[in-house]
């Protein structure tokens, strides 16, 4: 068959724009291996074989390699800090929920094409926007949310015949005497709770925190001035020291106990307070020990509950120049069926609503998962050193070396110190 010159012109764009289309197709469904990049992870914990799994999917789609490091917790944020300071740092790395006042500038926030705040409300509960978004920006994404629960012992409780662990602190300060068990010569033998002291109850200043915000302490102003030195941050300081001072229908727990969460583990105590990251350690110490979780304990009378949140994100270095692809890699890791592995794999509660909807009624997840919706935390100019002063305030509060109001107006000094310094 002979075709006109038209016809053959016609089959020639034809042919040609088939050709174009399968190149474009084609591009579409595998990387340009011109614009690869190697994003660099530094995390804490969690294993690299983790990340491995997390991550083939956005390997093989973008073809960028993702390199995962496993830093030591107790020296992380040095060398973080350090790192990115010599301009060798990650491009994505840890950042604890309490550090965005501390660590904003070294940040770099979000495309809007990635997080946004609204996305942000309507996928994770409000504390990790109130955590991690500011100025109409994204700094960081949630891996899970943790939050402080109530760890008891339901054989001490059924020796003291209470039939169900404390649902306010009033219950819990009734409950102590009987729960407290002591020899001839009065030596504690086995705390009511384990409560009272910054120098071997872990978690102790969040403890506080949590007393008092939830007695209604925004804990600082719009100014960034320290507010708990007032009549709450008094209150909440009283309760807390009356379980280590001598002479006190509450005293259960002095200096000569071991770490709270060790007693607890060993029968020594039949309260303990902690995290979801806590229940591996103490199964290590005690694999047979049959304890149960319930929530955090509330003001009586209380009309909502507040909780107290501590956790771990995603964010971005400012001087990464892999912004883009570290941005698509904190998304790809933090869709449902990544955050699904995670949560897995680290027994950790899981952050996105949709998960934590899907794990109601979970054994170990459920308290947890209820406390996220109402979890809060405070904007700490350093979180170390905040830690470390509100411990030794409890502790100079419960060995009488000064007054409740002396030691919180300490506090509230340090604190707003720590704030000038960086700000």
């Amino acid at each position: 068959m002979n075709l006109s010159q038209r016809q053959i012109m016609i089959i020639g764009i034809v042919v040609a724009l088939g050709v174009v289309g399968w190149l474009l197709i084609q591009a579409g469904l595998r990387p340009n291996l011109g614009k690869t990049a190697t994003v660099t992870v530094w995390g804490v914990n969690d294993p690299g074989e983790l990340w491995i799994q997390m991550t083939k999917q956005y390997s093989e789609e973008t073809g960028n390699k993702v390199v995962y490091v496993q830093k030591s917790p107790e020296t992380y944020e040095q060398d973080l800090v350090n790192a990115l300071a010599a301009g060798n740092g990650p491009d994505v790395f840890y950042f604890k929920n309490t550090w965005l006042v501390k660590h904003f500038k070294k940040l770099a926030p979000a495309p809007q094409s990635a997080f946004t705040p609204q996305s942000m409300e309507s996928t994770y509960p409000q504390v990790a926007s109130r955590d991690f978004v500011t100025n109409g920006n994204v700094y960081a994404v949630p891996l899970y949310i943790d939050s402080l629960a109530m760890f008891y012992n339901p054989a001490l409780l059924d020796q003291a015949a209470i039939p169900f662990p404390p649902k306010t602190w009033q219950e819990l300060l009734a409950m102590v005497p009987k729960l407290k068990r002591v020899d001839l010569s009065g030596t504690i033998q086995v705390a009511g709770v384990a409560l009272g002291l910054g120098s071997n109850v872990q978690y102790a200043s969040d403890l506080l925190s949590l007393l008092m915000m939830q007695s209604g302490s925004q804990m600082i102003d719009n100014t960034n001035r320290a507010t708990f030195n007032d009549q709450v941050g008094r209150q909440a300081m009283d309760f807390t020291a009356q379980f280590a001072q001598l002479g006190t229908d509450a005293y259960t727990w002095n200096q000569n106990m071991e770490p709270s969460l060790e007693a607890f583990a060993k029968g020594k105590a039949a309260i303990a307070f902690g995290y979801a990251s806590d229940l591996a350690a103490i199964r290590s110490v005690a694999p047979y020990l049959d304890f149960k979780i319930a929530p955090i304990p509330q003001p009586q009378g209380a009309t909502l509950r507040t909780d107290y949140a501590s956790y771990w994100g995603l964010a971005v270095s400012r001087q990464t120049p892999n912004r883009d692809a570290a941005w698509q890699l904190i998304s790809a890791v933090t869709q449902a069926n990544p955050s699904a592995a995670y949560m897995n794999a680290t027994n950790l509660p899981p952050a996105k609503r949709v998960l934590l909807q899907s794990t109601q009624g979970n054994p170990i997840f459920d308290t947890f998962n209820r406390q996220a919706y109402t979890a809060r935390s405070w904007p700490q100019p350093d979180p170390t050193i905040v830690d470390k002063v509100f411990r030794d305030a409890i502790d100079n509060v419960a060995a009488r070396r000064m007054t409740t109001s002396d030691a919180l107006d300490a506090m509230a000094k340090q604190v707003n110190k720590l704030f000038e310094d960086i700000l």
